[in-house]
């Protein structure tokens, strides 16, 4: 589409010969874009089913038996052909090539519960007790060549690859699962009253065996204030009005597989007598065996309000604390291994959210609106390293490369660090008489400032620039 939009109109999609034709003017970048499309044999094939069956059987009054199974099945192709092209002096392959790729992905969720649901007066309880199992497999399987023996799109296949030093083939394979128990209760009295507790233990392969499963609880309350006979007739326009309040857990393991363990690859290659290629391997990624669940744990305390038939309105305070952060520790490249995942530190998040909105009917037409609003903070409360620092992402400074964005205890994850400016030099002799601390300044160059005064420009001058995290944010 780019091409499409940016070629010189006057160029022509094809020549008198039935050539495709090439931009007037020359720019590299802008190619015909009727050639890129009939040159472009790149095809997705996707197959998938998905596929859930259940039995529920009645034990007796109030007490059923539930299990569920779900199956996810997906199988891809892709196929990648290139012919011989020239489409600009940048944009053109001089050897035909082939590129096949095969991938499944499949998944189950086998869930089975028993449940209790009662009433006795104006007491209502539902408690329910379960286990899932889930696992899911991916496997992927690749080869590619070029020269083919005989062209065409037609032809794409591995064994019709002439030059046999250019085959390749590779192939990965990975699996989790997830093994959880769980348990829930539901109260209400008057259907004023409402309580609930939830706990459930979750395991998971992508953790170690000593830190594999992990118990996370939960508990809410809430009042509908405005079934009390007392107030009823005191809330004037407010026609409910219900207060709440809840606190649980819950875990996080959403990494790579088998981060705990260390890994070998075998992308290593040496030549030996002279042509000889050799496949060899080595250790890529540190292992971590203490490595464990990162576990969120927030307290939430709100209100939700009508007025009349057509407002509401819902307010929320809320404190979030995360603990043992699933993150890639970074590594000096001497090492030569990948960062290992680490349960870094702990973070907090806390703030308020309140939504307005408007629902209305005229005859057959209806409509509404809302409007929110949110405030959060963000600070680290602790950092598991010795450093107390955890480094993001890398960015070129005055003195080379640099981490742009850190997280400090008591600054915002992510915060941007850097160096202070304080203008430009407009000149030589400006350069001259301040005694500049930047080597080779000249210029137009940026005027860095030298926090600690001690004539040298390094990590120790860097300070907080700037939260990324927005004070609060408006939507509708």
């Amino acid at each position: 589409l780019a091409h499409a939009i940016n070629i010189d109109p006057i160029s022509v999609v094809k020549d008198a010969e039935g050539n495709f034709g090439r931009p007037i003017r020359n720019m590299q970048e802008i190619v015909n874009p009727i050639a890129a499309m009939n040159y472009l044999n790149d095809k997705y094939k996707t197959d998938k089913i998905v596929a859930n069956l259940y039995a529920e059987y009645k034990v007796v009054d109030h007490v059923k038996v539930k299990t569920s199974i779900g199956i996810d099945y997906a199988y891809q192709w892709h196929d990648v052909y290139k012919p011989i092209y020239e489409l600009s002096t940048i944009t053109k392959n001089d050897k035909t090539k082939v590129d096949k790729t095969m991938e499944s992905w499949y998944s189950t969720n086998w869930e089975t519960t028993i449940n209790y649901n009662n009433t006795f007066g104006e007491h209502e309880l539902d408690v329910i007790a379960g286990t899932t199992a889930f696992t899911n497999n991916h496997e992927n399987l690749s080869g590619s060549g070029s020269e083919l023996i005989i062209g065409g799109k037609e032809y794409a296949y591995i064994d019709n690859v002439g030059n046999i030093e250019s085959k390749s083939a590779g192939g990965t394979f990975d699996s989790n699962s997830i093994l959880s128990l769980f348990g829930r209760a539901n109260y209400s009295f008057k259907d004023r009253y409402m309580a609930s507790v939830t706990v459930r233990r979750d395991g998971s392969s992508r953790f170690g065996p000593n830190n594999r499963y992990a118990t996370f609880p939960s508990v809410s309350t809430g009042w509908i204030m405005s079934e009390e006979d007392f107030l009823k007739d005191k809330l004037g326009p407010i026609t409910f009005i219900k207060v709440r309040a809840s606190w649980g857990q819950n875990g996080n393991e959403n990494i790579g597989n088998f981060r705990y363990l260390s890994s070998i690859a075998n992308n290593h290659n040496y030549n030996f007598n002279a042509g000889t290629i050799v496949n060899g391997s080595s250790p890529s990624k540190i292992a971590n065996p203490d490595l464990k669940w990162e576990t969120s744990e927030q307290t939430d305390i709100g209100i939700d309000l009508r007025l009349g038939s057509n407002f509401y309105m819902n307010f929320d305070y809320y404190d979030k604390r995360t603990k043992d952060l699933l993150i890639d520790a970074p590594i000096p490249g001497y090492i030569g291994n990948s960062a290992p995942t680490v349960n870094g530190g702990t973070v907090q998040n806390k703030g308020v959210e309140f939504l307005l909105g408007y629902n209305g009917r005229s005859n057959d037409f209806s409509y509404g609106g809302t409007l929110n609003f949110s405030a959060n903070k963000n600070e680290m409360l602790k950092i598991n390293n010795d450093e107390g620092i955890i480094y993001g992402n890398v960015n070129i400074g005055p003195s080379g490369m640099k981490n742009l964005t850190i997280a400090k205890v008591g600054q915002p994850i992510g915060y941007f660090w850097g160096w202070e400016t304080n203008g430009i030099y407009q000149n030589q002799a400006q350069i001259d008489n301040s005694g500049s601390h930047q080597a080779n300044a000249t210029p137009g160059d940026l005027i860095y400032v030298d926090q600690n005064e001690d004539g040298v420009m390094d990590d120790a001058d860097r300070i907080n620039l700037g939260d990324p995290h927005p004070d609060f944010t408006v939507g509708k």
